[in-house]
């Protein structure tokens, strides 16, 4: 199998028509009882803003300034009409609906309003362009956990002084989409079309391994020079083993610190959903994992403290001879049943 190349620097190539996106949007499922998953999504942390009947929809936000992070669509089996970004301007919109696999730029029938163009990449999965939206007022972050008290010289020096450390019980509230990703089986080919056409910037890539002349995964960041931008925002995973369709890997949400995250994963223990992995610790991106299927058995995230990286962080190829050494700390992860919950096919329409 080919090897995904950084070597030549993709993303930095002189391509005319790259389209430059700033951040993430939002994912659109689809699920056959989009009410049993809507009360998971209520567990989860997001909050509805909007319903629609034609066709049947609900909305959900978290607390950063978009209107939406998640739409739940009403189908006949589960679904998955990709993620989108946030174009850097219109022009970067009317480069979108240039390039092979596009579809014609559209109102988006979303809250917020604006203008969508859809792409199918080469593996017929759905890449969303979207411009033009109108912001919402951002809500209040959740800090209901006061200072750490760190060990520090002495007691008397740690921050929280004759507080307590009780957070209530609940949801953790959803900030952002964080990153999303997909399966493939021709990871080099993918990752190639993606850092052409747009200001994705290869920053790190998994070896396989059990055969560590294959790339698993590669890891995007959204290049924005010397601005930081987050360690990744998209990402290809190669097939695990039994899995044959291109597709959704999973979506990550982003929370507020460790204690929030801890809290929602208590939370969601307690209404009986369905845990995947975690919590631990990634080595590539820092983050703190916690994944969990929703009711149709796609695999969804929170996650917090990442990293942010900028032009002066070089992309790395990481070979480890376990896949528990690619997590700092956590539980293992058995590979024969991960995200299998996901290996369907996926809605492959440009509107």
């Amino acid at each position: 199998m080919p090897r995904v190349q950084f070597e030549d620097k993709p993303w930095a190539k002189p391509n005319p028509g790259r389209v430059y996106v700033t951040r993430l949007g939002w994912v659109h499922y689809g699920h056959p009882d989009i009410e049993t998953n809507h009360q998971f999504l209520l567990d989860f942390g997001f909050v509805e803003t909007h319903r629609t009947t034609d066709p049947e929809r609900i909305f959900y936000r978290g607390y950063n300034d978009q209107p939406v992070l998640y739409v739940s669509e009403k189908t006949e089996t589960p679904q998955f009409f990709g993620g989108s970004f946030e174009a850097a301007s219109a022009e970067d919109l009317e480069r979108a609906s240039k390039i092979p696999g596009a579809g014609e730029i559209r109102d988006l029938d979303f809250p917020g309003g604006g203008k969508i163009v859809t792409i199918l990449d080469p593996d017929n999965v759905p890449v969303n362009i979207i411009y033009g939206f109108q912001r919402v007022e951002r809500g209040n972050d959740p800090r209901s956990a006061g200072p750490i008290n760190l060990p520090l010289i002495s007691d008397d020096a740690k921050p929280r002084k004759g507080t307590f450390q009780r957070i209530p019980p609940g949801p953790a509230p959803v900030h952002k989409l964080g990153h999303f990703g997909h399966k493939t089986g021709d990871i080099a080919k993918l990752s190639q079309w993606y850092m052409t056409n747009f200001n994705l910037r290869g920053i790190d890539i998994q070896a396989n391994p059990f055969n560590k002349s294959e790339d698993m995964a590669v890891f995007y960041n959204i290049d924005l020079g010397e601005h930081y931008s987050d360690h990744h925002a998209f990402f290809h995973f190669s097939f695990f083993p039994g899995q044959k369709f291109p597709g959704p890997h999973h979506a990550s949400f982003e929370v507020h610190d460790h204690d929030i995250q801890q809290q929602g994963h208590y939370h969601l223990l307690r209404k009986g959903h369905k845990q995947m992995w975690g919590l631990g610790r990634h080595l590539l991106g820092s983050q703190i994992f916690d994944y969990w299927y929703d009711p149709d058995g796609f695999t969804i995230e929170h996650y917090a403290d990442g990293d942010v990286v900028n032009q002066d962080n070089k992309p790395e190829r990481h070979v480890v001879d376990r896949m528990e050494d690619f997590t700092i700390w956590g539980g293992r992860i058995n590979l024969q049943g991960a995200f299998e919950g996901d290996a369907r096919p996926v809605s492959a329409t440009v509107g």
